[in-house]
């Protein structure tokens, strides 16, 4: 799928797609710590395989490394 045709969740949407407030992934947004996003005329849409980049990242196999994906 090219990016022009890709599913693009708002913000809500990636935020139950992750299983996280909508507070949390406005938060992560904020400082740079949540999946990339675009933003067309003033709303922010998610790319859905930005949010599988993002929790691939995530996957981890012990608690000693941070989930702090640079993607």
């Amino acid at each position: 799928m090219s990016t022009t045709d890709e599913e693009l969740l708002t913000r809500h949407e990636a935020a139950d797609a992750l299983r996280i407030s909508i507070k949390v992934m406005d938060n992560w947004r904020t400082v740079g710590r949540g999946p990339k996003y675009l933003k067309l005329g003033g709303r922010v849409l998610y790319p859905r395989s930005e949010l599988n980049v993002f929790k691939a990242a995530c996957l981890r196999q012990g608690t000693s490394v941070p989930c702090s994906p640079t993607a």
